[in-house]
């Protein structure tokens, strides 16, 4: 999997874009769980994995998931969100 320009590809194309509107493009086999595309995002963006959680449809997805599990297409949108966690 390589991070890459967004443009029109015959490959899966998926978009990880945060709350900034920042996006980062990945081609992936439908297949592949999104461990590895969670990791480089964020290793390229320069911030914890454990400090964001990604979503799709308005549903959380998770390291072990797939575009084929999750219903994903071609050029779907993930979208990061920062994780807060609230002390009483």
């Amino acid at each position: 999997m390589v991070a890459i320009v967004c443009s029109d590809f015959p490959r899966k194309i998926v978009k990880v874009r945060n709350q900034d509107g920042f996006v980062v493009c990945f081609r992936t086999n439908p297949n592949r769980r999104f461990r590895r595309l969670m990791r480089v995002y964020c290793d390229r963006v320069g911030i914890s994995r454990n400090s964001v959680h990604f979503r799709f449809a308005g549903k959380r997805i998770y390291r072990m998931d797939t575009m084929a599990s999750t219903g994903m297409e071609n050029g779907a949108t993930i979208e990061v969100y920062k994780q807060y966690v609230f002390y009483q």
